[in-house]
């Protein structure tokens, strides 16, 4: 499980000293070029930190994992 995106703009505590590769659906595989923290803003105006996301340049979309979410708590 694991939280994944392309957008280096949101990220907060980033470092760039990874490497690695992960498999996405139908195959892709994408480089991890970094790894970071990650706040979001839920709608009730309350923020969560998400932990360990990792920075790929390949997908268009962010993914985050319900069950790592939970695994936070």
């Amino acid at each position: 499980m694991f939280h994944v995106s392309p957008n280096i703009q949101w990220f907060s505590n980033y470092s760039a000293n990874v490497s690695g590769r992960i498999l996405l659906g139908k195959g892709q595989m994408c480089r991890i070029v970094g790894i970071g923290q990650v706040p979001i803003q839920l709608p009730n105006r309350n923020m969560i930190i998400l932990h360990q996301v990792q920075h790929v340049r390949d997908p268009k979309r962010s993914l985050f994992s319900i069950g790592m979410l939970a695994k936070d708590k």
